[in-house]
């Protein structure tokens, strides 16, 4: 299992939105090129994303429902396309045995928010290879935030954050079952 690992990502974004009263009010798309490496920058894998995800605030996707009030709830589904392939693994064992991937990906995530202080984040991933061994892959997560203190803006600015995962996380698809523990700061 890889801990040492940073990924840059650089790409460009759009959307297309109409009214947000029509049932579906816009689409968002992402495409990224992405650079995964170590804290040493030897380790070199490169690819490519490209996601896609709805608008539709009448039914809470991508906006907080309802807009006023101690509890809100939001959801945002997602599809994609990964690919990866290993430039160099610098003797990293996991790297040397992975093959070019390309994997498609639907994600469920939602938000739900108690009195602007606490933050709920599960999020549910299903991933299929479509080379290598061609396996389906789940993944599990969840995340809560507590905020404490905020900005004018009601931005969060200090939070202790907790976050689960289980499952298998792409491109290795190692088993993986952690807890994290982080004080988030903004500045």
């Amino acid at each position: 299992m890889r801990t040492d690992a940073i990924t840059h990502r650089i790409g460009a974004g759009g959307s297309i939105l109409a009214p947000l009263t029509q049932a579906l009010a816009g689409h968002l798309f992402l495409v990224t090129y992405d650079l995964t490496t170590d804290s040493h920058y030897r380790k070199d894998v490169r690819g490519w994303t490209a996601q896609y995800s709805p608008v539709a605030p009448r039914l809470g996707i991508g906006q907080l429902q309802p807009a006023d009030g101690p509890l809100k709830f939001s959801w945002r589904p997602y599809v994609g396309l990964e690919t990866g392939h290993v430039s160099d693994a610098v003797g990293d064992p996991d790297l040397m045995t992975q093959s070019d991937s390309v994997d498609l990906y639907v994600k469920v995530a939602s938000q739900m928010r108690a009195f602007d202080r606490i933050v709920v984040t599960p999020e549910l991933t299903q991933c299929w290879q479509r080379k290598s061994d061609r396996a389906s892959h789940g993944l599990v997560e969840i995340g809560i935030e507590f905020v404490i203190s905020q900005t004018a803006a009601g931005d969060s600015r200090v939070s202790l954050e907790f976050g689960l995962a289980q499952g298998r996380r792409p491109p290795g698809f190692a088993r993986e079952q952690s807890a994290v523990v982080a004080l988030g700061v903004k500045f």
